[in-house]
């Protein structure tokens, strides 16, 4: 399970649609890591009869039908707080040595034994250290009791003293892994620019030194995501490419650590870029837009601007969603980079599957979200090809 694909699902309503329309063979290779945000926010109905502000059963009931059969996935909240709630600050709290979020693991895990836990670390401001590394360990000690991978999770931009965590728990880590116990350390560089990749690998390799020196018994994961907020912060208006960097930087960081870890393992977002843009809906609607990962390492895409006429108030659209959804997927499946994409002729995919049946005038979504769930469906698939995890399945040319 230690070479298998680990990806991060920040669980919003896009990944969750991505990650349904996987299917079996190509989910064996995944090692998922749920990150649980707040969910969606409740109708006022709901809201007047839960008192709950947000769907977090929602995320919970997504977890238990399609990620807990895993053979091993790992479980994390959030720390942004425009997607926590009170249910995910609950399951982050210190006292009791995080008791609630060891509760919440255990009782998971006692029917699926494939959960596996992140560490959490939020202590409250003030803490002195010595109730600070007693909170750390205490967690430690009852997830290990029940779980037999767990996970620590640092952010390389934002968590300076990580490594401070690493050697109170040194002693504990090395007992748990000495006693047949997994323990993986994930270097999460969040997102990262194209053309980046080689420079951060530099940084990462000095990281996973020091953290050799203290644990050297952890199973390092290095994970990222190039996908930016905005294509045209990097590409054209109307179509681009870009490298996608995290397969750049675990190439670039596996070199230069191999004489400490044998085996760094690749991990990334699905193509989903980690800030999250729940609430921007657009005044002006958007511009429809399909992206196609290919090749393994690349992304490009063609968008086009609905045809309008008049200004301001006066403005009058001549064309629908729908329509250029279609023009655009059109686009996609002549160009060149997808006729000579092996994924591109698998049956199996149902991203591929969307964008072949938009251009042939079938669309069935002409919602951003749903077309971010085609990117991420058919990304995690061409990793999961260049990992040589998944081989894809039959042909179209097979089906005409």
């Amino acid at each position: 399970m230690e070479n298998k694909y680990h990806l991060i699902l920040k669980t919003g309503q896009a990944e969750i649609k991505a990650f349904k329309n996987l299917t079996a063979d190509q989910r064996f290779g995944i090692v998922p890591i749920v990150e649980l945000t707040r969910g969606r926010k409740n109708h006022p109905s709901t809201f007047a009869k839960t008192r709950q502000e947000y769907n977090f059963v929602s995320i919970q009931s997504f977890v238990g039908a399609e990620i807990s059969d895993a053979q091993e996935f790992f479980l994390d909240v959030t720390r942004v707080n425009d997607l926590s709630s009170a249910q995910t600050n609950n399951l982050r709290d210190w006292r009791g040595g995080y008791r609630n979020w060891v509760d919440f693991v255990t009782n998971i895990q006692v029917n699926k034994r494939g959960c596996a836990p992140i560490i959490q670390v939020n202590p409250p401001d003030g803490q002195s250290w010595d109730d600070y590394a007693a909170s750390l360990c205490n967690q430690f000690d009852a997830l290990a009791s029940k779980c037999q991978v767990i996970g620590y999770r640092a952010s390389a931009k934002t968590d300076s003293s990580f490594d401070a965590d690493l050697i109170a728990l040194q002693d504990r880590i090395e007992s748990h892994t000495r006693n047949g116990g997994i323990v993986k350390f994930f270097l999460d560089y969040d997102y990262i620019r194209p053309g980046t990749g080689d420079l951060h690998a530099v940084e990462a390799a000095k990281i996973l030194d020091a953290v050799f020196d203290i644990v050297p018994q952890v199973v390092p994961v290095v994970v990222s995501t190039s996908f930016p907020s905005s294509v045209t912060d990097i590409g054209g208006e109307d179509s681009g490419q870009f490298s996608e960097e995290e397969v750049v930087l675990h190439a670039a960081v596996s070199r230069q650590v191999h004489n400490k870890f044998s085996n760094v393992i690749f991990g990334d977002y699905g193509s989903i870029n980690p800030t999250r843009n729940d609430a921007v809906t657009g005044a002006n609607g958007w511009r429809p837009r399909i992206d196609y990962p290919f090749a393994g390492d690349a992304v490009f895409y063609h968008r086009e601007k609905r045809l309008s006429k008049g200004k301001g108030s006066d403005k009058q659209y001549l064309t629908t969603y729908s329509h250029h959804y279609r023009s655009v997927a059109s686009k996609v499946v002549s160009d060149d980079r997808f006729i000579n994409d092996n994924l591109s002729r698998d049956a199996t995919s149902w991203g591929v599957r969307e964008i072949r049946s938009a251009a042939g005038g079938q669309v069935n979504s002409s919602s951003p979200s749903h077309w971010i769930s085609v990117r991420m469906n058919i990304h995690i698939q061409q990793q999961l090809k260049r990992l040589k995890l998944y081989s894809g399945a039959s042909d179209f040319d097979d089906l005409l």
